[in-house]
């Protein structure tokens, strides 16, 4: 296999219909797609277009710097083996690396990594699929353990809704959100 494999593995978002019993809304987070997975036991980094394993980019760095997120070759080495050990073994997180794009963040969070789902990794005759999607911000640390590493972080959650919400609503939500907040917001996912 390529070191890089130049290929994606996370589809477009799902977005849920009128009849949901409950709508969960988070921040759209302006950073860059990202997914951490393991199969067989090793672990795989994938950016919106490549994928490679973490064992690679740890035998020869050079060859990932012109592509790699900034700052992502320093969370990897410093945090790379740790979250090897942790991620289970068929299992993925995907969120966002926080890079620096139209919004700033500044402090307002500790991690560069925001986790917005989890699955189930399988390998396929042209790379990898993720399967079994599951976007419950309460259910996303099971894929590494009873409790998140300090180094991952979760998308901040806006609100629950029990209905589907008018666009006058969202819009009101929106303004209420974002008065509270120490940088611009994006938008809601």
């Amino acid at each position: 296999m390529n070191k890089i494999m130049k290929c994606s593995i996370y589809p477009k978002t799902t977005r849920f219909g009128k009849n949901e019993k409950k709508i969960v809304l988070t921040e759209k987070i302006d950073g860059s797609n990202l997914t951490f997975f393991k199969f067989e036991n090793e672990l795989y980094v994938a950016q919106r277009n490549y994928i490679f394993k973490f064992k690679d980019f740890k035998e020869n760095k050079d060859l990932f710097k012109d592509f790699i997120y900034k700052g992502l070759s320093l969370f990897l080495e410093e945090k790379g083996a740790d979250l090897e050990e942790k991620l289970y073994d068929g299992s993925a997180i995907c969120g966002e690396w926080l890079v620096k794009h139209q919004i700033s963040y500044g402090e307002r969070f500790n991690t560069r990594f925001l986790l917005f789902a989890k699955a189930r990794v399988i390998k396929t005759n042209d790379g990898f699929l993720l399967q079994n999607i599951v976007y419950n911000l309460d259910l996303i640390h099971w894929a590494v353990g009873e409790t998140l590493p300090d180094y991952l972080g979760i998308v901040p959650l806006v609100c629950e809704l029990d209905h589907y919400p008018s666009l006058e609503e969202l819009d009101k939500i929106y303004l209420e959100y974002s008065e509270k907040q120490d940088s611009k917001v994006e938008g809601f996912v």
